[in-house]
């Protein structure tokens, strides 16, 4: 049975003090393939780019956002409690994504992974290390947009309520199965400034401490889905550049 089956929260009392109890080495060891995360700002397109490095890189993609959305669909415990957060924009309690990640580790195996949507603060951060049993990942990946251009992918953005297709249309149509296609919890007007409000307050010191680690790689997430893939296949080559350029960047308009 999956952690994230397992975790069965009291849907009153889960707040942002609301923590569960994540302990050294409760995932696997750290994975044989690449171990690589992904930062951005929401719409930087950081899902469908996490989805194309796995694939070129035969790793597993271990989306956190499509976890959690599965189970407020599902209507599991864990999704009642997460949905008023996915609605509001406001970040889920750590403990809460930590027992996630936890499980999707575990699944994951040696396999390695490419990881989107955590960590998101410092305190993530050093979580993720406790997860990985304080063996560092091979890289995080900084895709950087401008505000304006997130702030537009965001506005156009559809989920499928019927196999979870995401595209930027005006279409209300899944052209995929033909199902309905709706907006996600997350992405109406009063929760994306939230959400890149929020992002932009935490990004420059996660970025820094990465950075000082010698594991930021920066990537212009700007063009043709294609191109964003080959720049990010490059800089995590064996002869892939260790930057820190741009670490500000994250937060530019």
């Amino acid at each position: 049975m999956s952690r994230l089956d397992s975790v069965q929260p009291d849907l009153g009392a889960l707040d942002t003090r609301h923590v569960w109890n994540v302990q050294p080495g409760h995932a696997q060891p750290p994975p044989k393939g690449k171990r690589l995360v992904m930062l951005g700002r929401p719409g930087s397109g950081k899902g469908i780019q996490s989805a194309c490095l796995a694939t070129a890189l035969d790793v597993t993609h271990i989306a956190l956002g499509d976890a959690l959305r599965a189970a407020w669909r599902a209507g599991s415990p864990l999704g009642q409690a997460v949905e008023p957060y996915l609605a509001s924009g406001r970040l889920l309690p750590d403990g809460v994504v930590a027992a996630v990640v936890a499980d999707e580790l575990d699944k994951a195996g040696s396999a390695g992974f490419v990881l989107d949507g955590f960590p998101r603060t410092l305190r993530q951060a050093e979580l993720l290390t406790t997860l990985l049993r304080s063996e560092t990942i091979d890289a995080a990946i900084s895709l950087v947009v401008r505000r304006a251009v997130a702030l537009h992918r965001l506005n156009a953005r559809r989920i499928c309520r019927e196999c979870g297709l995401t595209v930027e249309t005006e279409d209300r149509a899944c052209r995929s199965c033909g199902g309905e296609l709706t907006r996600r919890p997350d992405d109406w007007t009063d929760s994306i400034a939230l959400r890149l409000a929020t992002f932009d307050a935490q990004a420059r010191p996660l970025t820094r401490w990465y950075a000082e680690r010698e594991l930021l790689r920066v990537v212009d997430g700007h063009g043709p889905i294609d191109e964003v893939a080959r720049r990010m296949l490059e800089v995590v080559s064996p002869t892939g550049s260790k930057t820190s350029a741009g670490v500000s960047a994250q937060s530019g308009v």
